[in-house]
């Protein structure tokens, strides 16, 4: 079994999804589309081909400033000490 896990996900246009907050390390890759990630008290844009990581217990949500869905994959796992 492998030690992280994957899953996809989108955001429809003008739309954010659920703000989140979680255990798990995670990493971001933006596959097509383009929004607005807001984590922490910072912001910057994604856009397709771009990639970002989250440590443990970040709050982060993403705003779709598109006309398209924003689709992504999220690669996340534990610690073995979380």
């Amino acid at each position: 079994m492998a030690p992280f896990e994957v899953a996809r996900w989108s955001v429809a246009p003008k739309t954010s999804n659920d703000l989140d907050l979680h255990r798990s390390r995670e990493v971001w890759v933006i596959v097509s589309g383009t929004g607005t990630l807001t984590w922490e008290d910072q912001t910057t844009v994604l856009h397709a081909g771009d990639v970002t990581a989250f440590e443990s217990k970040v709050p982060h949500q993403i705003r779709n400033d598109g006309p398209d869905p924003l689709l992504a994959v999220s690669i996340y796992w534990l610690q073995e000490n979380d």
